[in-house]
Order: structure tokens, then sequence, then C-alpha cells
């Protein structure tokens, strides 16, 4: 109390304030320390604005009342009725650590939890005005069973984006600040660039890389006749070359590219084939890969990308006809 006549024993445990007499003595239990302020002087006690864990709410809560509202900048200004921090009010906290930061509330309180989700529920999520579900954290999780990551951001967001699978509320999900990190942590069994890209476009969207096929490698693209959307699960190489070599290796590596190529068409005379030479063994002469009608005889698309190739008729005659004349079979080519 503040009654000017301290008695000489009390001299040592003079405060200069009643907020720091009552934290001092009974700092180590907040519902005394309140009482403390209330009754020594007659107000009724404001809280400090901290935040503690509510148990009947299940989330982090500011310490003060809302009957009795105060601007946590600036003790001694009270707030009325519109307050900004009205929703944050859990009551004066009776138990329990108290933390002066939201985040160091959340991991030391419910460390279940997204430290944003966390926070969200506390500040804006508790407001009941706002109808706006929780945005994310604008982090990256994986969905290794569509072979990419994920942002963490509502699915159909207002902002158009793609890369959107969802918000993350549990801390049993990891978040990454990137798409890159988080496919180098979580899916490190794919090709960086094919799950970054592939992860920045969203699921669905076309990449515009190469991804191998059965028949040879083709390009994850729209609109041209080549394209062919990558199945979830498929491998995503940055260049037809970097596919060709390491995907499909049992396909001839130029039929393999000219395949690949996004605008290849066999019915259209602009189209080139592999240039590539071949037995045709019904015939019993060697065949150009390259579009039938464009006025070269010897010009026939090959079959499949499995038969060896070679680059001139004579070294295809020379090879795999050599039980016939090779003039003929030059001839005939």
């Amino acid at each position: 109390k503040a009654d000017g006549n301290p008695e000489e024993y009390q001299e040592p445990t003079l405060k200069n304030d009643i907020q720091t007499c009552c934290s001092e003595n009974h700092g180590t239990n907040a519902g005394m320390e309140n009482s403390c302020l209330e009754v020594s002087t007659g107000v009724k006690p404001r809280g400090d604005a901290n935040w503690y864990l509510s148990s009947s709410n299940d989330k982090c809560v500011r310490n003060c009342d809302v009957t009795n509202l105060f601007d946590p900048s600036s003790y001694t200004d009270i707030y009325d009725d519109s307050a900004t921090y009205v929703n944050e009010c859990g009551g004066l906290q009776t138990w329990g650590t108290s933390y002066t930061a939201i985040a160091d509330c959340c991991s030391n309180s419910k460390p279940d939890l997204q430290p944003d989700y966390c926070a969200w529920l506390s500040t804006t999520g508790s407001d009941p005005s706002n109808s706006a579900p929780y945005p994310g954290s604008d982090d990256w999780y994986s969905d290794a069973s569509n072979s990419l990551c994920k942002k963490d951001c509502p699915v159909n967001s207002a902002l158009g984006f793609e890369a959107c699978g969802g918000t993350i509320t549990t801390a049993y999900t990891n978040l990454f600040s990137t798409a890159a990190d988080c496919c180098s942590a979580e899916l490190s069994w794919l090709i960086p660039v094919g799950c970054d890209t592939k992860s920045t476009a969203g699921e669905g969207e076309p990449t515009d890389l190469y991804w191998p096929s059965p028949s040879g490698c083709r390009q994850d693209c729209e609109g041209k006749p080549n394209c062919a959307a990558a199945p979830s699960t498929s491998r995503i190489y940055a260049t037809a070359d970097e596919c060709c070599k390491q995907a499909n290796s049992w396909v001839d590596e130029d039929y393999c590219k000219s395949r690949a190529h996004p605008d290849f068409d066999e019915s259209d005379d602009t189209s080139s084939g592999s240039n590539m030479w071949y037995v045709s063994y019904q015939d019993g002469v060697c065949r150009k890969d390259c579009y039938p009608a464009s006025g070269a005889a010897s010009c026939e698309w090959a079959d499949s990308g499995s038969m060896t190739f070679f680059d001139s008729e004579t070294s295809c005659c020379k090879a795999l006809l050599g039980s016939n004349d090779e003039g003929a079979c030059i001839a005939g080519s």
C-alpha cells in the first residue's frame, strides 16, 4: 500500500509503483498478482497484454480483460468497446507462463500447430467479423503421391495461383521457404529442375519440360501437335537431349530427339525426322527417316527408335545387307 508512512523494517521493500510491488511480491502467481493490484488500488487490473495459453479456448490469448481494455503499447491508455485487441483478450491470466510475443507462446504452448496458423487463430482468426479462411504461410510442402511440392495456401485461391495445394495447420508436415528446398529435402529422387518447375507451375499445368514416354521422350506442353501431358509420377528433364540420353537410352538418340519436338507430326510435310538411315527388311533396301512425300524416294518414317540407325545409305547397306549386292541396295534405296 501507499500510506506515506512505512515502518522502518519496510524500507528495503519500497517500490516506485504498484505494478512493480505486486509483480515482485506475487509475480510467480498471476492470479495473486492481479488480486494484489485490485486490493491495493481499488482499481480492477488490466493485465499486461502478454500472451498465454487458454485451456478453455486451447489457443494463445492476451492477458487482458474485455471489460477493462487498454493499449498494450501504453498501459495508461484504455480502449473503448471496439478496441483492436478485444477479440484477442482471454481474461486475466491466473496461472502458467506468459510471453511477450505470440510466436513464443505458439512455439512453447502449441507445438502441435504450424506457427503461422497458431498466430492466425489467436489474432485475425479470433475476429468474428473476419470470414476469410486461414491464408496459409506461402511456404512449400511435399505431395509425394504426385511427385511435386505444393504451396501452403488455399486451393482455388483468389490469387489464382495454381500451385496452391491447401493450407497446412499441424506441425507434423514439414514446410520449406522455396519449392527448390522442398524438392531437395523431400523428393530427392526426382530431377531437381523438373520437380521445382513442376511444383511452381502447379499440378496439371504444363512445364514445357521433357518426360520419357514408352515410345520416346515427349514435351509436357499444350497447343502443339506433339505435346503430351507428363504423368504425375514421371521424372522430368530440362531438355530433350537430357531425357533421351538418361531416360530412353534404348531408343536411338537422334530418333528420340526428333520425336520429342513439340511440332513433330508425321502427316505434316514440314516435320523433320532424324534423317538417319535404317534397314527396311521387307524391301531389302535402306530407307531414310524423313517425311515420305518430301520428294525423296528413299524417305519413309521409321516405325521404331529401337532399331539400328546409320549416318548414310552406304554404311547402312554395308553393315546389314552384306549378303545382298551392295550396289543394288544403294540403287534401290
